[in-house]
Formats: structure tokens, C-alpha cells, sequence
């Protein structure tokens, strides 16, 4: 029709307005930027990756409490923020037999502290240490098992029994001198 023919030619006479969509991956691999027309929509990237954490979404604000919406509107350039969750890694224990100290975690993250595990314990055995090393340095990441060494405690042989006195009966007579000196 001649109105479409007209809108198509004023669609064409407009300026067109590019926006730079760029993508703040706080800490994580990179994103290329996009260029994208006014009234168009960005393109969501693959998700950007980051040792030890979890990539949460796109966000629009720099605290991350806006997500960022890919089906809408781009109207003017636009930054993106990364939002990243620690990964929790299990954290594993062999035991054989013996009792776990309660201040032993069960998982870590990245941003843990330094973790120095405590003894277990297991009645008749010395704890000799942990294989690996019971140490978690902190910025570790991945799933961590440790299996307890332990030594047999020896309990030191007891003293012999002495042999029982035995009483006999069986005394030979004694004979008394009848002499008597004052």
C-alpha cells in the first residue's frame, strides 16, 4: 500500500542512534561489548566464568539488586554487571571407626579462612594425622577428602601373676632339746 511505501521511506530518512551495551564482569572472563540500534534488544552473552564462584545473572546496578531483562528495549548505552555467588565445595572425611571433632566443617567456599581440622578421636588409637594434610588454604576451591591415621594404642603387658604360696601340711616333726640352761 502507499502508506507502507511512505513508512518505510521516513523509517529510512530518521537517523539511526547506536548504544554500547558493555558488560562488567567483576572479577570474571571477559564479555565483548555490543552495539545495538535504539528500540532494538541486546543480546544475552554466554555466561562468563569465575574459579570458585557461581554466575548469578546480569544486573543492571552496581549493588546487583536490579536484574537486567534481555527482552527489552535498548534505549541509550547500557553497562551490565557480573553478580557471582561462592561455589560450596563438599568437604569429605574417612573415618575408620573414629568420632569426627564437631569443629570439623562438612563444605568451604572460596572465600573461606584458612581451615585447620581438628583431631578425631576413637577409643584405643592415637591419632597419628590426616592424608592429606588436614589444612585448606584459603582461595581454595573443589571438593576436599581427608582420611584419619590412626596408631593402636599398646597396652603395656601386665606383671606376671606371682606363683601362689602353697601350704603344706606335710612338716617334718621337730624335736626340742629338753636342756634348758639359767
Amino acid at each position: 500500500t502507499l502508506f507502507d511505501a511512505l513508512a518505510s521511506d521516513c523509517k529510512s530518512a530518521w537517523p539511526v542512534f547506536l548504544n554500547a551495551v558493555s558488560f562488567e564482569v567483576n572479577g570474571g572472563s571477559a564479555v565483548d561489548a555490543q552495539i545495538v540500534k535504539d528500540g532494538e534488544m541486546a543480546s544475552r552473552p554466554a555466561d562468563p566464568t569465575k574459579d570458585g564462584y557461581l554466575f548469578e545473572g546480569w544486573f543492571t546496578d552496581t549493588t546487583l539488586a536490579v536484574a537486567y531483562d534481555f527482552d527489552a528495549q535498548i534505549g541509550g548505552d547500557l553497562t551490565l554487571y557480573a553478580k557471582w555467588a561462592p561455589e560450596l565445595y563438599a568437604i569429605t572425611y574417612e573415618l575408620d571407626g573414629g568420632v569426627n571433632d564437631a569443629a570439623n566443617p562438612t563444605n568451604y567456599t572460596v572465600e573461606s579462612e584458612l581451615i585447620t581440622l581438628a583431631d578425631p578421636t576413637k577409643e584405643g588409637y592415637l591419632f597419628k594425622g590426616w592424608s592429606p594434610e588436614g589444612v585448606i588454604a584459603a582461595g581454595s576451591t573443589g571438593r576436599k577428602a581427608f582420611r584419619a591415621i590412626w596408631e593402636m594404642i599398646q597396652e603395656p603387658d601386665p606383671e606376671p601373676d606371682p606363683e601362689p604360696l602353697e601350704w603344706s601340711t606335710d612338716v617334718p616333726p621337730v624335736t626340742l632339746d629338753e636342756t634348758v640352761t639359767h
